[in-house]
């Protein structure tokens, strides 16, 4: 075999190994895994609080997670649950004699999960505070200052946009293809800002309530907007750039935008929004999701130009690779979610 021929043999082999991993391990890859849960703590009287718990059905692990209350305060009462199309929820009455303000709440067993939650204080004489509870920091300290609500909505969506959009599979993949679909810092800055404008108005109006539409045909779609851009990197490898996507990529996929939104709003369809901070929230979690774009925009080029910088003659080989895989594994989604 030629020195030429190596690299594309390798990759080749390469891509029906990984390929055949991703698709036949489960759900590991499975489209916006991230599927917070919601912990909310309302104020019912001087010491009594309404612990509502909400987590998606398809939460397997949530199970064995338990909300460890701060000192001074007890259950009154069993869990009560019920469950509300995808969602499960349980609620509780609590008796805190000391309150709840400097004190801490821990998730305990999140360190041991792939799981994110939210929890929401909401009292009749203070501003409503959130926090994102993570593997990493599971607990939370209330500070007991009216002025930290906005400040802790802000940040605690932010954080959850982020990972929301790194732990979504198929986003990620979206991106690494329209990364290196376009060429030229100007086009893809261009593109970029059209997905973003796009995706952020289809989020804030079903966030909001304005638009409403069933999640599996728009999970469907997202798989079919990824088969689409593999199909147009794999084209563009062989230096046809004769389609609409390549020479105005932010027409198609400001139309792709449009649908990642509602895909995005999934995550705050089932946790929702803080009354007083609607708008905070929203922003924070917009944000978020834009610089993990960023830094996937940003890791994709750097590995793409390391990869070159060593080996020119391969590039050819490595963007058929990805074409490939991406394009198999969202075919695979795309099924998946059709028929299952």
């Amino acid at each position: 075999m030629s020195r030429k021929g190596r690299p594309q043999s390798f990759l080749k082999w390469a891509f029906i190994a990984i390929t055949y991993i991703l698709i036949f391990t489960g759900k590991s890859l499975y489209a916006d895994e991230i599927k917070p849960i919601l912990i909310q703590v309302e104020q019912h009287s001087q010491t009594d609080w309404i612990v509502i718990w909400k987590q998606s059905k398809w939460s397997t692990n949530a199970g064995k997670l338990r909300l460890r209350y701060p000192d001074g305060c007890h259950e009154k009462g069993s869990w009560k649950r019920t469950t509300h199309s995808e969602l499960r929820v349980k609620t509780v009455r609590i008796r805190c004699t000391d309150g709840v303000w400097n004190k801490t709440f821990e998730l305990e067993g999140l360190q041991n999960t792939q799981i994110d939650a939210l929890l929401r204080l909401k009292s009749t004489d203070k501003s409503p505070i959130t926090a994102h509870l993570t593997r990493k920091k599971p607990s939370f300290t209330t500070p007991g200052l009216s002025d930290q609500a906005t400040k802790n909505s802000f940040s605690s969506y932010l954080t959850l946009g982020f990972t929301h959009i790194l732990e979504g599979t198929d986003h990620v993949l979206f991106i690494i293809c329209l990364t290196l679909l376009i060429p030229g810092w100007k086009k893809l800055t261009i593109t970029i800002t059209a997905f973003t404008i796009a995706h952020s108005i289809t989020l804030a109006a079903n966030t909001l309530g304005w638009v409403t539409l069933n999640p599996k045909p728009v999970e469907a779609i997202i798989a079919l907007s990824i088969i689409f851009l593999a199909k147009e990197l794999q084209s563009s490898n062989r230096k046809r750039a004769t389609s609409i996507t390549q020479n105005q990529p932010w027409l198609v996929v400001f139309l792709f935008g449009l649908v990642h939104g509602l895909g995005f709003a999934g995550a705050l369809e089932q946790i929702g929004l803080p009354d007083q901070d609607v708008a905070t929230a929203l922003i924070g979690f917009n944000i978020g999701v834009e610089l993990g774009q960023l830094m996937i925009v940003i890791a994709t080029l750097l590995t793409f130009n390391i990869f070159k910088l060593f080996n020119n003659n391969g590039s050819t080989a490595l963007i058929n690779f990805v074409a490939y895989s991406v394009g198999s594994i969202s075919t695979f989604w795309l099924i998946e979610r059709i028929f299952f």
